[in-house]
């Protein structure tokens, strides 16, 4: 199995933003309130200031998945030095 995941990793066939996974009900509930509020903000704008808002929620949305690409990467290397620790004390 080991050997299955490091050459699906090598050969680019993992992808994490792929992978089905439920949200969790606190995670739902949080997304439908924003959700909501967002929409109810949005239908109070002008037409310039509604679209000024649109503009701004692209930029919002990404600097957020460049956020979240940043700490994905930070997790996955700590990740790695602690299985390369736990791996050495074996030794």
């Amino acid at each position: 199995m080991e050997r299955k995941i490091l050459e699906d990793l090598f050969y680019g066939n993992i992808e994490p933003m792929q992978i089905e996974s439920e949200l969790s009900d606190e995670v739902l509930e949080k997304g439908n309130n924003l959700f909501k509020k967002e929409n109810s903000f949005s239908k109070s704008l002008s037409k310039e200031k509604s679209e000024e808002f649109e503009e701004l929620s692209k930029k919002w949305l990404d600097y957020n998945l460049a956020d979240c690409a940043h700490y994905f990467i930070v997790g996955f290397k700590l990740g790695a030095k602690m299985m390369k620790g736990i791996l050495e004390e074996d030794k």
